[in-house]
């Protein structure tokens, strides 16, 4: 009797053309062997395989909220601060030499104690003139702020 070519295989996440999380899928032995399995994308369909990756979507959805909750915690906390003040260097019209980056918001806000990335500033261009802006921040996992921004001229 010969050996099929095919293999049922139970999907750790997600593949682009092959099925959700959880799905049973068959595809040839050499595949599985040589590409899902190396990448931790798939196990073999047992029922004790099944049982895994359902213990591994349950932790998964865990963190995912806990991450979440981290996230608001941080809205929060954003939005009770309100403002920070930059002060950069202008002429005289409130023109700057330079510009306000998404890095020199990270840094002012990681300096007062708050966990904000350069990535979270959403600021496509740098802010050229003295004012105040609303600066957007998007925090990750569909959580979004924002933060007024004060930019005075450098005293002398």
């Amino acid at each position: 009797m010969a050996r099929s070519h095919k293999f049922d295989i139970l999907l750790r996440q997600p593949v682009e053309k092959m099925g959700d999380r959880g799905a049973v899928v068959r595809v040839a032995r050499g595949f599985a062997r040589n590409f899902l399995f190396p990448r931790r994308l798939a196990f073999a369909a047992t029922d004790e395989n099944r049982r895994r990756v359902e213990g591994e979507h349950k932790r998964r959805l865990v963190q995912e909220a806990e991450r979440r909750e981290s996230l608001q915690g941080l809205k929060a906390r954003v939005e009770d601060l309100n403002s920070i003040s930059l002060e950069v260097r202008a002429s005289e019209e409130g023109k700057l030499y330079g510009s306000v980056t998404a890095r020199m918001v990270a840094e002012n806000l990681q300096a007062k104690g708050y966990g904000v990335e350069e990535a979270m500033v959403v600021l496509p261009e740098g802010l050229k003139e003295i004012g105040t802006y609303d600066v957007p921040l998007n925090l990750g996992g569909g959580v979004d702020s924002s933060i007024r921004v004060w930019v005075v001229r450098e005293r002398e």
